[in-house]
């Protein structure tokens, strides 16, 4: 059953609906109010509509920058899993010393 929370930016409050218990709500709500904070700091003067956007592409980008992040660990993992089959494969293919070929 899908719930209405409201999160707080900027002094506004934004109702949004989720699905489950709105922790996943409220951690974007709360990533998003840090980067507009964080803007608003260094440029207290700029309109809303430019915070807003500045923070949208800043979230995007970190977004981005992680998942790139777990796409080369992903990849390291398989090359590590293959070089672990390959030894296997030759194990299995040479009997050990004594044993019957």
């Amino acid at each position: 059953m899908s719930e209405i929370f409201e999160l707080n930016i900027l002094g506004r409050t934004y109702p949004l609906q989720a699905e489950d218990e709105g922790s996943d709500i409220r951690a974007v709500g709360a990533i998003v109010s840090e980067r507009v904070d964080e803007i608003r700091k260094v440029a207290p003067d700029m309109a809303l509509e430019r915070v807003a956007i500045l923070a949208a592409l800043n979230v995007a980008d970190a977004w981005l920058q992680e998942q790139a992040a777990v796409v080369r660990e992903v990849d390291q993992l398989r090359a590590r899993i293959a070089a672990i089959q390959g030894r296997l494969d030759g194990l299995a293919a040479d009997p050990a010393p004594g044993q019957p070929g």
